[in-house]
């Protein structure tokens, strides 16, 4: 137990201590806008219209302070060293597969208006997402050499 509180001793010493607390602090807010909003859809089932646009106000209301006085803070102590690299994507046959059955999935999320098919969308486009930003971490790190075999 010991070795494990000087491990988060060690970690809290280098911390960014404004941007860790600027991440809690924003974890929280989202969380009871969540909360709020999850409030306002029972008290709209209820049919208690004035409860369920207040609590739904107020969550959006959490919802954008939080993304107009958080998400700056966070951004400007954040790395984006990667970014600036360009590489070429060439896409496989199955990968234009993916990418077409990713648009079908779109379209019938937005034809039906299924939750549980925009969930399922979510996960297809983060996984292209994360796909990429994954190569070029990966890729960038990478070093080749190359030698020419010589002839006896």
């Amino acid at each position: 137990m010991s070795q494990t509180t000087s491990i988060i001793a060690q970690l809290w010493a280098k911390a960014d201590r404004p941007a860790v607390r600027a991440f809690f602090l924003s974890i929280i807010a989202l969380g009871i806008a969540l909360l709020l909003a999850v409030y306002s859809g029972a008290a709209a089932e209820l049919g208690n219209l004035a409860v369920a646009s207040t609590s739904a106000l107020f969550a959006l209301a959490i919802a954008g302070w939080v993304a107009v006085t958080m998400v700056p803070t966070l951004a400007k102590r954040t790395p984006l060293r990667w970014i600036g690299q360009k590489v070429e994507y060439k896409i496989s046959r199955p990968g234009w597969m993916y990418f077409a059955a990713t648009l079908l999935v779109a379209l019938a999320a937005l034809n039906t208006g299924n939750n549980l098919l925009f969930l399922i969308l979510a996960c297809l486009i983060s996984i292209i997402l994360m796909s990429g930003i994954l190569s070029s971490i990966s890729l960038a790190l990478l070093d080749l050499a190359g030698w020419l075999a010589t002839q006896n």
